[in-house]
This record gives C-alpha cells, structure tokens and sequence, in this order.
C-alpha cells in the first residue's frame, strides 16, 4: 500500500545539509528515498508563521504537488495544499461542539471559512441546508472547494472569496458563524445584516482578559432579625388585653 506523504523533521536535516545533498545527488536522490518510504510526496517542514493565516514553510522535495488529505474523527475529509497552509488542531474542541447542534433545514454563515472547519460541520454533522463559506485567500477557496467535493457536499456549499464585511449577503441566513479570534467586533453589524428579517442566531468568538478585572461578589443576604417592641409598646399591649 502506497503512503501518501512523508514530511522530515525540521531539526533532524538543515538548510545548508539539504543543499549540499541535491547538489551533489541531484533531485534524484528524493525520488529514492520516496520509493524506499512507499510514498507519493516527499517534503521538509521547517516552521510555521506567527501571522494570520498560520503558513506553513515547507520545501516539498519530491511529488508532482502539496496537495494531502487530511480525516478528522468524524471522518470528514480535509484536502488542502501542505506547501501554503496547515491544518489547525487547536479548533477541534470548536469543532467537536458544532458538531451535536441541530442545524437542519437552516442556511449557515461562516464568516471566517478557512480550510473550512467549522462549514464542514455543519453540513456533514449538524444537517445545515446550505452554508456559505467566505474567505478572503484564494488558496483557501480552492481548498474549500476541493473539501466539499471529497465530502460529497459541494451542491449545499457556496463560497464566496472576499474580505466577509463587503462581499457577505444581507437578509439570507438563519445562523451566522464569527469564528474569528481574539476578536471580531468589527464585524458583528455585517453579521446581524446577514440574519433573516424575522431574526436568527449569532455565534460569536471573542478573548477576553479577566485577569485584571475585580469580579464583584454578590453580598450574602442578611437574615430578618425579629422586631422588638419599645417599652410603651408592651405596656400598652399589656393594658389592652381584655380582663378573664
């Protein structure tokens, strides 16, 4: 059985290591080491940037492309280009909790698509109508697009390449998914113009630091002491009491 993809270690071979080796053994060298592993793509990962998009550095040394298919537990099938992005663990419990929603016959927004996380889910878990998935990287719609057709759900995706506060549809959805960290204040007037007139649901992704703020702390109820009667009062309950 043929394995995909093999990525070598970033600490285990440098730069200067790599480039002495093609030149002295030429790329050839790559496609024996590929058929000795039984894989079809060969790379090098070396870091991934600190920037918007989490990109990758990777030098792909053997194989026509960076294209590999990543499954998740849900046996959803991620196609993206290695070479460009990477596939984000950290958004799995997300993308656990998307997943026990009930979305059918609801048309879904998300926002911030990317490698299509969250879309995904909702059509292939939550039962969603239609979603429309926005992002601004080209290379992430054709990512997006390769996803819906290896899941089969490509005619129940639209996607829409473009910064999501211009080019996101007003007055169609019934949720709209803001998935966008730290914040996405900037957007939440775009988002409620998106929702259907008769309303709908916002999901909103936002870090806040508590850290230096004091939680008041609600003051303990404090029990009803019983009244007491002043002296005139008992003296004239005293004198009011019929006679036996």
């Amino acid at each position: 059985m043929l394995r995909r993809n093999f990525l070598l270690p970033a600490k285990r071979i440098s730069v200067k290591q790599l480039y002495y080796l093609v030149l002295f053994t030429g790329r050839e060298l790559w496609r024996v080491v590929a058929e000795s592993l039984n894989i079809a793509r060969l790379g090098r990962k070396r870091f991934i940037a600190d920037d918007d998009d989490r990109t990758p550095h990777v030098d792909l040394l053997y194989g026509a492309n960076g294209w590999v298919e990543h499954v998740d537990d849900h046996g959803i099938k991620f196609v993206y280009d290695a070479s460009k992005r990477v596939f984000n663990n950290k958004k799995l419990p997300e993308m656990q909790r998307i997943s026990e929603w009930d979305c059918h016959g609801e048309t879904v927004i998300d926002m911030y698509a990317g490698l299509g996380y969250y879309s995904l889910r909702f059509l292939v878990c939550c039962g969603a109508k239609q979603v429309v998935a926005i992002d601004w990287s080209d290379d992430m719609c054709e990512a997006l697009r390769r996803t819906a057709e290896a899941n089969n759900v490509l005619d129940r995706l639209i996607i829409i390449e473009g910064d999501s506060r211009r080019v996101t549809p007003c007055f169609v959805a019934d949720r709209v998914f803001l998935g966008l960290v730290p914040s996405c204040r900037a957007h939440w007037l775009t988002a409620c113009k998106a929702l259907k007139p008769e309303g709908g649901m916002l999901h909103i992704h936002e870090v806040l630091d508590v850290s230096s703020r004091h939680i008041p702390r609600k003051p303990k109820p404090e029990k009803a002491l019983p009244k007491l009667q002043s002296v005139e009062e008992e003296n004239s309950s005293k004198e009011n009491k019929p006679a036996l």
